[in-house]
């Protein structure tokens, strides 16, 4: 899906990874590779987790989807929603 499909669907639901996080990134977005184990921390957990890709990523490829996708050079990061 895309970014604004996933917002429009699932916004509402995102956890709030960094409170203090007001940079570039933001509060919700989880970075590839840095963070990618507290994405796998929360999935272990029973959270919902969504990878993210880069906007130039293969055309026909998902901007946004469900899975904690690892490897891929296109990831950007994960956000993960509450539960």
């Amino acid at each position: 899906m895309t970014h604004t499909q996933f917002f429009e669907k699932h916004g509402h639901e995102l956890k709030c990874m960094f409170p203090d996080d007001a940079g570039e990134f933001g509060q919700f977005l989880v970075l590839y590779p840095e963070e990618k184990d507290i994405a796998y921390e929360h999935l272990n957990n029973g959270h919902n987790v969504y990878t993210v890709y880069e906007e130039s990523a293969p055309e026909g490829h998902e901007e946004v989807m469900l899975g904690l996708e690892d490897g891929s050079p296109y990831i950007v990061g994960y956000y993960v929603l509450n539960k």
